[in-house]
């Protein structure tokens, strides 16, 4: 029997794409120019109509480079109040939910982009609107079948929409799993055809259900996690990024006590078998007053093999952080973003392709 070349080479690509988170957050060709672009979502929304909009989101690019504090554009998505941003190079665009704080916004905005070698331009493309997208926390792709999972803390729910970049002015969701009471969650990440979703509260973590992309949805409100991770002592876990190229995990934790708040980045290295553990325990926490932590709510993780940053969204110091992946303890910020107006960032997203900077 003959077999083409070109299947196999397909067959050996959707296998390496099942195989490995790392290659499914990477786009399928290598750009020849290096990417290192940061999205950032601020949730303030201008509620004066007769007043300019607030734009509510930022690009930073290059994110590794030494002029970190300079935004290369930003834009207004229309997002009544911005939250959850999230780019995956398959799907070619950018995807960002409402905060739905002073109004009713249960939309997710899509945006295509067109990059030039002096300027980046966004343009709305559509608009998945549900009444399910109330508090969506949480965003992932998984381009071998172009499903979009979305957490909706409202609806304390994992939603998924096919060939999200193909909808225009209605989200459908073609399956729904509700969670039991017990369990909620925030940010979403994939590997292989696992979803991984952090879990807030006390002693809260991570919360894993393998092989969701082959389990039809489920209506009973108990769809139970298949593994549940846990950092001991953790109080409001929030962003999660998961690096299978260094075998690196990072968390966002902060405490309040009264008008005080103190933000925490837990590390946690060689975390191939997460699958395996019940309890993680952190390789380095950088906290402490020269770092500025004070609410950080989103991280991201560089995951190129020479990427040795780390990028932290904090809701209470205002202000995008960058630190060193390798740092520890009370460290300051390797850079800091501030913001236009005050605005506060809530999200981003980090699209890293190709060498890193050194």
């Amino acid at each position: 029997m003959k077999v083409s070349v070109k299947l196999i080479l397909f067959v050996g690509g959707m296998i390496g794409l099942l195989g490995s988170c790392s290659t499914l957050d990477a786009d399928p060709e290598l750009p020849q120019i290096p990417i290192s672009r940061l999205y950032v979502a601020t949730s303030d929304y201008q509620t004066n109509e007769a007043a300019v909009p607030y734009n509510n989101i930022f690009i930073i690019s290059p994110a590794d480079s030494l002029e970190f504090d300079v935004p290369r554009t930003s834009y207004n998505s229309s997002a009544r109040g911005g939250g959850a941003i999230y780019f995956n190079p398959y799907a070619q665009m950018v995807f960002q939910a409402s905060q739905n704080l002073n109004e009713v916004d249960t939309v997710i905005y899509s945006l295509n982009y067109t990059i030039t070698d002096t300027s980046i331009t966004f343009q709305n493309k559509g608009r998945l609107g549900n009444r399910l997208f109330k508090q969506v926390r949480g965003m992932t792709y998984f381009p071998v079948n172009s499903f979009l999972y979305v957490y909706d803390q409202t609806a304390n729910g994992i939603f998924m929409l096919r060939n999200p970049a193909n909808m225009s002015s209605y989200g459908r969701i073609e399956r729904k799993y509700f969670l039991p009471e017990t369990i909620s969650g925030w940010a979403l990440t994939m590997k292989a055809g696992d979803l991984y979703m952090s879990r807030p509260g006390e002693n809260g973590g991570i919360s894993i259900f393998e092989g969701i992309t082959n389990k039809r949805d489920t209506l009973n409100f108990n769809f139970a996690p298949s593994h549940t991770l846990t950092v001991s002592g953790s109080k409001n876990i929030r962003g999660m990024s998961l690096d299978t190229v260094k075998n690196i995990l990072a968390l966002t934790d902060y405490e309040i006590s009264g008008a005080n708040s103190t933000g925490k980045i837990y590390i946690f290295e060689n975390v191939s078998n997460l699958k395996g553990q019940t309890v993680l325990t952190p390789t380095r926490t950088i906290a402490g007053v020269s770092t500025g932590l004070q609410e950080p709510v989103d991280v991201a993780i560089d995951s190129r093999n020479e990427g040795h940053f780390l990028y932290v969204a904090d809701q209470k110091s205002k202000r995008v952080y960058r630190f060193n992946l390798k740092d520890d303890g009370n460290v300051a910020p390797n850079a800091t973003y501030t913001p236009v107006n005050n605005l506060t960032p809530v999200s981003i997203s980090l699209d890293a392709r190709g060498p890193a900077i050194n």
